[in-house]
């Protein structure tokens, strides 16, 4: 057996850092989950790694160069004589629904191969959960902290727009209060039906710097279920491209730039592509980590 040594730099006393790594690659599938999950993630002798998730059916990658303490981690839990003594599947007496399954491949630094499959439920050995736990945290940390993301469409709807005018209106808890006054002057706030769905939850109102989604809860009680809310903008006040490329293939951009103009990952935001007229249309976007995979 042979040992890769990575000399990461020198200094007076030869040697700052030497990055040991003792195997030629790993592979870490999760797949399962109540969403369906799909994670994908690569680790190389060099100890780089690429995470990979899918999205709305298009996969996203995210590389990342391992630090020297991950990849201190990585070495005892990988060491060639526990992985070999593994079994290589370990099922659960009894399935658990939505539960998720893991698959490692393992390659030795000479090339001897090794795959390890486990699903939630099973009695699975310290080791593979040393291992398991191991790839998770690298996977977290992967994901929290990308150099670069990507614009995506969450929904998307040019439908009827209307005005409904209210004598007040109270938004509390995820409730908003109106009272219908058609004869009476009151507050006009826009709305968009979705023209797909004209009945439903597919209703979006606007109201001060906010888009809701509401369903109705009682309309003829007076009241609307609010139950979700985005922070809205006028799409030319903040990008300079057309929102069709985000619908058709996203936008992908170093980090700190999203950043600069206050959008995270991992959050959506809704936006108002024109005056809210009788063809007004909105789109709601998502930033999420990584760029799209080759």
């Amino acid at each position: 057996m042979f040992i890769i040594l990575l000399i990461s730099g020198c200094g007076e006393s030869g040697v700052d850092s030497i990055r040991v790594v003792s195997f030629r690659s790993i592979e870490y599938d999760v797949t399962g989950g109540f969403a369906g999950v799909h994670q994908k993630t690569v680790i190389d002798s060099n100890g780089s790694a690429v995470f990979s998730y899918y999205r709305s059916n298009k996969k996203y990658c995210i590389a990342k160069k391992l630090t020297d303490e991950q990849l201190a981690r990585l070495n005892p839990a990988f060491d060639q004589y526990v992985v070999f003594k593994l079994e290589d599947e370990y099922k659960p007496e009894h399935p658990i629904a939505d539960g998720f399954s893991y698959h490692i491949k393992y390659v030795s630094d000479s090339g001897i191969t090794k795959d390890i499959s486990a699903s939630d439920g099973a009695d699975i050995p310290f080791e593979l959960k040393n291992m398991l736990t191991t790839l998770g945290e690298i996977n977290r940390s992967i994901n929290s902290e990308p150099e670069y993301a990507t614009l995506i469409s969450a929904w998307n709807g040019e439908g009827i727009v209307k005005n409904w005018i209210f004598t007040d209106v109270i938004l509390e808890s995820n409730t908003a209060y109106y009272y219908d006054s058609l004869e009476n002057a009151g507050q006009i706030i826009d709305y968009f039906r979705n023209v797909s769905a004209q009945y439903g939850n597919n209703i979006l109102f606007l109201s001060g710097d906010s888009l809701y989604s509401i369903y109705d809860g009682g309309k003829s009680y007076g009241y609307f279920n609010v139950y979700r809310s985005f922070p809205a903008k006028l799409w030319d006040d903040i990008f300079d491209f057309d929102v069709n490329q985000v619908l058709n293939e996203g936008i992908s951009k170093p980090l700190n730039e999203w950043k600069s103009i206050g959008l995270q990952p991992g959050n959506t935001y809704a936006f108002i592509l024109d005056k809210i007229e009788d063809n007004g249309k909105a789109v709601q976007v998502r930033l999420i980590s990584g760029v799209p995979c080759n």
